[in-house]
């Protein structure tokens, strides 16, 4: 992170060990600080995105891992569901989303985009 995201972090802890900051300029200090740590590490996420999605189905199902089920998102991608169970793990661990439970079991949330990265599944 450069000078400027620490220099900005530091703001923000003051301000709320201070509590002299409204909420909505902490909000938007932080927003600056996802940013450029998002930036910073976008070369890094991309190289693992790669690395990880390294076939058609595995970017298909990535794409689709947005809150729908194991059925749906296997079938469309035509990979099996312990297989994509697999893969919902591996990128919950890798940071890439959130599970979330749901009636029968989880399911994977993706939070980042293919496109943010400049990867494309087609």
């Amino acid at each position: 992170m450069r000078a400027s995201g620490h220099r900005l972090l530091a703001e923000v802890v003051r301000g709320m060990k201070n509590k002299q900051t409204g909420s909505d300029e902490l909000a938007a200090r932080l927003d600056e600080i996802i940013r450029l740590c998002r930036a910073a590490m976008a070369p890094i996420i991309r190289a693992r995105l790669l690395k990880s999605l390294d076939s058609p189905e595995k970017l298909i199902a990535f794409r689709l891992s947005d809150d729908r089920g194991t059925d749906e998102v296997s079938t469309t991608a035509k990979i099996g569901t312990k297989t994509l169970q697999e893969l919902w793990k591996e990128w919950h661990g890798n940071g890439w989303g959130y599970m979330k439970n749901v009636k029968g079991g989880k399911r994977f949330v993706r939070t980042i985009s293919l496109e943010e990265f400049g990867i494309d599944d087609a």
